[in-house]
C-alpha cells in the first residue's frame, strides 16, 4: 500500500467512525462519494512504479561485461602474435625433443640450498642428506611443475626464432646452421624465462622443502 493509499484508508476509517451514529443512507452516500473521489485522485497522483534498482544494476553489469568481452576480442584480433603461432608450435617440438627443460630439478635444488629452511634440514640430516631428501621431493613434484616450465621455454624460444629456424634446430640439433643464433639469443631467452618462470621455481622449491620437513618430522 502506498503512502497515498494509507492516508485515504485512515481518513476514510476515521470519517466512517464519526458517521457511525448517522443513518445508513447518509453513511452509504458518504462512502460512495469519497471512495470514487479517492480512486480518481489516486489515478492522477500515484506515479508509474520506477524500475527496481536491482534490475537497473543488473542491466548495467551485463552491459559492462559485454563491452569488456568485446574489447578483449578486438584486442585479440588486433594482436600481431597469436597464442598458437607456428613458431610456438615448432618451439614446443624443439623443447620436447631436445629436453631443454631438463635442468629444472638442478635449478630447484640450487635455489633450495640457498634458503634458511635448507640450513635447518641440513643441521639434522647433514648437507648430503638434506640435498638428497630435497632432491627426492623435487623429482616427485616434477609432473606438476615441468609442463608449465617447458611451456614457458617454448614461448621464450618462439619469440626469438621463426618456425623454420626452430624446425631446423629440432631436426638437426647442433648441426643446424642456426646454432650460432641460439648462442646469440641465450641472454634474451634467459631473461624471458626468468620473468615468466620465477613463480614456478619458487612454488616448486617451497613445496619440496615443506614436504621434506613433513617427511622427516623436522
Amino acid at each position: 500500500m502506498s503512502d497515498f493509499d494509507l492516508k485515504v484508508f485512515v481518513s476514510t476509517t476515521l470519517a466512517v467512525g464519526r458517521l457511525s451514529g448517522s443513518g445508513s443512507k447518509q453513511k452509504a452516500e458518504w462512502m460512495r462519494h469519497h471512495k470514487w473521489r479517492s480512486f480518481a485522485k489516486m489515478d492522477i497522483i500515484v506515479p508509474k512504479p520506477a524500475e527496481p534498482r536491482r534490475t537497473l544494476l543488473w542491466s548495467q553489469t551485463v552491459k559492462r561485461i559485454f563491452f569488456a568481452a568485446l574489447a578483449l576480442t578486438m584486442f585479440a584480433l588486433a594482436s600481431p602474435v597469436s597464442a598458437e603461432t607456428p613458431s610456438l608450435d615448432a618451439a614446443r617440438t624443439l623443447v620436447a625433443k631436445a629436453h631443454i627443460g631438463r635442468n629444472l630439478p638442478a635449478l630447484a635444488l640450487l635455489a633450495a640450498q640457498r634458503t634458511v629452511t635448507y640450513a635447518m634440514i641440513a643441521s639434522k640430516l647433514g648437507s648430503s642428506g638434506a640435498s638428497s631428501a630435497i632432491a627426492e621431493q623435487i623429482n616427485a613434484l616434477l609432473p606438476k611443475y615441468q609442463p608449465d616450465w617447458d611451456e614457458n621455454l617454448a614461448h621464450a624460444y618462439g619469440k626469438s626464432f621463426s618456425a623454420k629456424e626452430l624446425s631446423s634446430l629440432a631436426a638437426e640439433g647442433t648441426s643446424s646452421k642456426y646454432m650460432g643464433k641460439v648462442k646469440a639469443q641465450q641472454a634474451a631467452i634467459g631473461g624471458d624465462m626468468q620473468a615468466r618462470s620465477k613463480p614456478i621455481l619458487i612454488a616448486l622449491v617451497t613445496e619440496a622443502l615443506m614436504a621434506t620437513l613433513a617427511k622427516h618430522a623436522l
